[in-house]
């Protein structure tokens, strides 16, 4: 146990330390990280560094085995375009708004530099720890000769923007921009020549082999080349079969071989200097951005949802480090209540992801189907429940590694899905679907569900969510109103967030007064954790154009009769909530937003997500472990006590989950242990050698409030202190038992 202990102990000081690392949400799918990549050096054949959108830099020692994602440089959220190195230590990333920064250590730590402009820079080249220069969109290049403490623009005339600067040696520097632009130094960049070619293409990239030797790409598929220094220039043609998309990046190290990238998974290569080129098919239509060989044979390329590919042999063939990406969108996550290692995520055409290391590994898992499945839970610590499209309901029984049909009376697209109980459940969908089932999901009943009258609204209603927290209580969220049954689902009764808003009326120009419509205020997701405690997220949208539409979580704290409202900032789309306890609440939505409430919902706090996906669900096993899924196989987590701080340390004044007796203790054969739950939820138990491994465990079981005692056989245990541990609802509790032979 002590060893647990310590591990935990080191956990929080690390989140600690991190805390302006922004609370620690990682990617686990796509790995290493989801967002785009727009620049790549290869120092090494094992250092290689790369960054991005978002404000990601990532770096590999080990020739791309593994990649770590910086989050140090993740608080400056900012798109870097490039970066450059000058030894395996020190370099500099440049991107929006003018942003530069440095590091001296590898990336471990960066400073921020002022660069004294505030156009986008797009391209950086580092000579030395002295000498770096960059160049702009607006057209122009700056310089630095004293390691970033100040920067001087260079005189030349240019008005266009430029797009890369690469170096050839530290004196042969080399520049693309649009309009035809190509540019060459030979004295380190004091002064700069145009090199005229014939034609006005914008150029995206320049690879210069040698002083005479060069191939520039542009748009609309443009490739020439030049074999004595820009005297004389080809076109080569390629096939326009093959080759239709943008060219983005070209670079080699050898006059014979070169490599070219582009969009939609467009990768040539020559071995001739540029005559002729091959298209090595890629197997997907992502964009590459970025090429960098560090020597003739051996190349990193890097592109759209953290792309990373690796050649050997000069580009003829790439592979993906470390896997190719998969990018269907994930729209819900789960984890059995008080687990965060065996965990489930489901998406676009029957995707099935399933980990059972908290997400340290993915596995795409067969479901049978490929309708689109729209939500995901488990109804104990084993069996899962997953529907979608079509009347589409699926169920495991073995931790989600297979799934089997359920016969769900419907062909209308299922949204959601909740358990109260392992046996009892409920599942909504279009047009006024509600099914129960009381059989743990082999048998489903239709449940009518009377909407309200409204002469300005279709009598069918949609249900995109429900929440079924207790046996008694069932919560839905309709179009308008939210639903509410105070006999697990039988019956039901209707209410409004806000009436006076859900019946204004505004007038469209040109439609008669029959065809008015209402402003539309829809209830996206519901969440309670029991009768009284829930928060709901509604759209409110009150005419045409973004600024009439406004985002908003609603919570209530006495079952919906009063609400408070918070309003999202900047009118995010929100997509998900989840109440993991009656304080605490995480919100989802578009652009990778995360809003946590841990105050009720009397204020909620943006996190810091670290991507720019589309996050269209949240689950959170317990209150020190979430994990958050979206667009392009999007899927995050965070695993640190400090997101829970008030539950953690137990500030509330709620009731505690405690051991009241281990008795005979010491044991030699068998023991009881007595255990108070303040609320109804899962138990899990478990016991733990001194040395923190995991000796003996009880599935989790469902429970209600109240005092438990339960047998305990420790005839197979060896003499030595152990330590029972039990969690639910967020809480855990432990002590010590001593067993004797």
């Amino acid at each position: 146990m002590r060893r647990l202990l310590i591990s935990i102990f080191v956990l929080a000081l690390c989140v600690g330390q991190s805390s302006a690392q922004l609370n620690v949400w990682r990617w686990q799918n796509p790995l290493p990280v989801g967002d785009m990549l727009l620049g790549v050096q290869m120092f090494s054949l094992n250092n290689t560094y790369a960054c991005g959108e978002n404000g990601t830099f990532i770096r590999t020692s080990d020739g791309g085995l593994t990649w770590d994602l910086q989050t140090n440089v993740l608080k400056f959220k900012t798109e870097f375009t490039g970066l450059s190195f000058s030894s395996p230590t020190y370099g500099m990333c440049c991107g929006d708004s003018g942003r530069i920064i440095k590091t001296t250590d590898g990336g471990n730590s960066w400073k921020p530099l002022q660069s004294g402009i505030q156009t986008k820079l797009n391209g950086i080249v580092v000579i030395n720890t002295n000498i770096a220069l960059v160049v702009t969109r607006g057209g122009g290049i700056i310089k630095t000769t004293n390691g970033g403490a100040r920067w001087d623009p260079v005189a030349f005339e240019n008005s266009f923007a430029l797009y890369t600067i690469r170096m050839l040696r530290p004196d042969f520097l080399y520049v693309t921009g649009y309009s035809g632009i190509l540019l060459k130094s030979i004295d380190t960049g004091r002064t700069w020549q145009n090199i005229s070619t014939p034609y006005g293409n914008t150029y995206f990239s320049a690879g210069f082999t040698n002083d005479s030797n060069a191939v520039v790409i542009g748009d609309n598929a443009l490739l020439i080349s030049t074999t004595n220094a820009g005297g004389i220039w080809n076109r080569i043609n390629l096939d326009s079969n093959a080759v239709t998309a943008s060219l983005n990046c070209v670079d080699g190290k050898d006059p014979k071989i070169l490599a070219i990238v582009g969009d939609y998974g467009t990768m040539l290569n020559t071995t001739d200097g540029g005559k002729s080129w091959s298209r090595f098919y890629l197997g997907t239509n992502e964009h590459i951005k970025s090429v960098s060989f560090f020597d003739k044979l051996n190349a990193t390329a890097v592109g759209r949802d953290g792309g990373i590919l690796r050649t050997t042999d000069g580009g003829a063939s790439w592979v993906f480090q470390p896997q190719f990406p998969e990018l269907l969108t994930l729209n819900s996550v789960a984890f059995p209540r008080g687990d965060t290692s065996l965990g489930l995520g489901v998406g676009q055409l029957g995707t099935i992801k399933r980990t059972t290391n908290g997400g340290k590994l993915w596995t795409l898992i067969p479901s049978g189907t490929t309708h689109r499945l729209r939500s995901v839970t488990f109804i104990d610590s084993i069996d899962a429940i997953a529907v979608g499209d079509y009347g589409t309901i699926i169920k495991s029984t073995d931790g989600g590694l297979t799934w089997s049909p359920q016969q769900s009376e419907t062909k209308q697209n299922l949204y959601s899905v909740s358990f109260a109980t392992p046996t009892d459940g409920l599942v909504v969908g279009d047009s006024n679907t509600c099914l129960k089932t009381y059989s743990a999901g082999e048998f489903w009943t239709i449940e009518f569900v009377n909407t309200p009258p409204h002469r300005l609204r279709q009598d069918m209603d949609y249900f995109r969510s429900v929440s079924y927290p207790d046996k008694k209580y069932a919560f839905i969220s309709g179009f308008h109103t939210y639903y509410y049954s105070e006999d697990g689902g039988i019956n039901w009764k209707y209410r409004w967030i806000d009436p006076a808003q859900d019946t204004t009326i505004f007038f469209q120009p040109g439609f008669s007064v029959d065809t008015i419509s209402t402003a539309t205020s829809t209830l996206i997701s519901i969440s309670f954790v029991d009768s009284l405690h829930g928060a709901i997220t509604r759209a409110y949208d009150n005419g045409p154009g973004p600024q009439n539409k406004f985002w908003f979580v609603h919570f209530t704290s006495d079952g919906g009769t009063t609400w408070d409202s918070i309003r999202t900032p900047n009118n995010v789309p929100l997509n998900h909530i989840q109440c993991v306890d009656k304080m605490h609440a995480t919100v989802v939505g578009n652009g990778g937003y995360i809003g946590h409430s841990s105050d009720g919902g009397k204020t909620i706090i943006e996190q810091t997500s670290n991507t720019l996906n589309n996050l269209y669900g949240i689950c959170f096993g317990n209150l020190s472990a979430g994990t958050a899924v979206g667009s392009r196989g999007n899927i995050i987590r965070i695993t640190t006590d400090e997101l829970f701080p008030s539950s953690v340390k137990n500030t509330s004044n709620e009731a505690k989950l405690l051991i009241e007796a281990i008795y005979p203790n010491p044991c030699t054969d068998f023991s009881t242990i007595q255990y108070s739950l303040p609320s109804s939820g899962f138990v899990t138990i478990e016991m733990y050698s001194v040395k923190g491994v995991l000796v003996a465990s009880l599935f989790p079981e469902f429970k209600s409030e109240g005092l438990y005692r339960i047998r305990f056989d420790a005839t197979g245990l060896a003499t030595g202190t152990y330590i029972v541990r039990i969690s639910s609802g967020g809480q855990t509790t432990t002590k010590e038992m001593i067993i004797m032979r």
